[in-house]
């Protein structure tokens, strides 16, 4: 404790000298407040009184909050209060009898109060990238259960593993871009990884747990200046609003579980990379593309069915789609273009999965590999998108959206004559750039 009350000292300071300096004439020109949403993933725990992990499915809607104050034109301070939370999946071991499903109210979270430092890059009238550092602290709180089973052959009570908690010295990096959308507001989206080294928690059993907590995230914010006065400027680049382009976006995306009720289910997917390349049109306020995706997604956990319980799992689903699609832009030749899209076409999907085989019916026995499934899937898929281009010069803009896509049914055989079916739900964030090679 004595290096988090250190920290919290440090912080105290260095905000008072922050408060106290003023880079340009109207002081209060220089603050804003900042809140935002999220999507994170926290990395796997392992368990210091066995040969075991914790692994974790993702979190949604996560929430930060930033008070902020620009000390120059490049540089920036704030304090922010962020919350990460995300559900145990499986506790999974290499020995017998260490495979556990949590009980519904499990937990990890952490609660981390910092202070960041930003640098901002200007590119063009309204682009402008940053990255940060941040320390401070968080509070980390695990809990697990072994979650109680009342089914047609087995019968068990819950068991507790663990729940403690533990604060501690915390640190961050990020980065990022802003866009200015009004006088007053501003739209800033980033990727963060947030650092908790060495907490010390307690098992029921009186087990020692200390482990790093590692969290990576992704967030979209929207930033009040009060008093802001001045504006970026908003006018046209270019007279000229049609026009061939093409594009590239790079990102990271999420994959919902993927099965039906009563049905073998995958239960856990990884975060994983996304890419994207495309062409299209451009003209007045609307724009038509054709786009070739690729996405890929390591699997965590598998579920076999109500009386036998999860499986920690190995193997990857990665898929490739091609897909048309129309974009509406509520500004078509400015050079902030919010906008909002609607696609649809073919997916391709390849799984291979192999569960770890340990338990069965709740009974857990030698270590072994048994094939989930393994097979390709054409089908096909629909993609809702919203995002912001912004115009870096005449012919090249910055591009940023998210995006939810949908497939129709995926129906495999299982080596032991049973169906995996479902439909593919995944969340992606993306930035790129959109190349208009006739303007110059």
């Amino acid at each position: 404790m004595t290096r988090v009350r250190d920290c919290f000292t440090a912080s105290a300071v260095l905000t008072i000298s922050l408060l106290s300096t003023t880079g340009h004439a109207d002081a209060l020109d220089d603050w804003y407040l900042s809140g935002g949403i999220g999507w994170d993933y926290a990395n796997s725990v392992d368990l210091d009184s066995s040969d075991a992990r914790i692994d974790f499915d993702r979190g949604v809607f996560q929430f930060t909050g930033a008070v902020g104050k620009r000390l120059n034109t490049s540089w920036r301070a704030e304090i922010e209060y962020s919350v990460h939370e995300n559900a145990p999946e499986i506790l999974f071991g290499r020995t017998p009898e260490l495979e556990l499903d949590p009980d519904r109210t499990d937990l990890i979270s952490a609660n981390s109060l910092m202070l960041n430092a930003v640098r901002d890059f200007q590119i063009g009238d309204a682009f402008q990238p940053y990255l940060g550092v941040g320390v401070g602290a968080s509070k980390v709180e695990l809990g697990f259960a072994d979650m109680p089973v009342d089914g047609l052959f087995v019968q068990r009570p819950r068991r507790e593993v663990i729940n403690d908690s533990d604060t501690r010295f915390a640190a961050q990096i990020f980065a990022g871009f802003t866009v200015p959308v009004t006088q007053h507001f501003d739209l800033a989206a980033d990727y963060r990884y947030l650092h908790v080294p060495d907490v010390s928690l307690e098992e029921i059993d009186g087990s020692d747990l200390r482990f790093d907590h590692g969290v990576q995230s992704v967030w979209l914010h929207l930033r009040y200046h009060p008093t802001r006065k001045r504006t970026h400027n908003a006018q046209p680049t270019s007279n000229t609003t049609n026009g061939f382009f093409i594009t590239g976006q790079i990102g990271g995306g999420f994959a919902e579980d993927l099965g039906r009720e009563n049905f073998p289910t995958i239960d856990a997917f990884d975060p994983g990379p996304v890419a994207i390349a495309g062409l299209g049109y451009d003209w007045q306020h609307w724009r038509v593309e054709l786009e070739a995706g690729y996405r890929n997604n390591d699997v965590e956990v598998v579920e076999l069915g109500p009386d036998i319980g999860e499986d920690a799992a190995s193997g990857d689903m990665q898929t490739t789609t091609l897909m048309a699609g129309v974009s509406y832009r509520f500004r078509s030749n400015a050079l902030i273009r919010p906008f909002v899209g609607l696609s649809a076409g073919l997916l391709r999907a390849k799984f291979d999965v192999e569960g770890f085989g340990f338990c069965s019916n709740f009974v857990c026995r030698e270590e072994r590999t048994e094939e989930f499934v393994d097979g390709t899937e054409n089908t096909g898929v629909v993609q809702i998108k919203a995002g912001v281009d912004v115009a870096l010069t005449k012919a090249l803009k910055f591009s940023a959206d998210y995006r939810y896509l949908v497939s129709t049914d995926i129906d495999l055989p299982r080596p032991d004559g049973s169906r995996f079916k479902g439909n593919l739900k995944h969340t992606a964030v993306l930035v790129g750039l959109r190349y208009f090679p006739g303007r110059r």
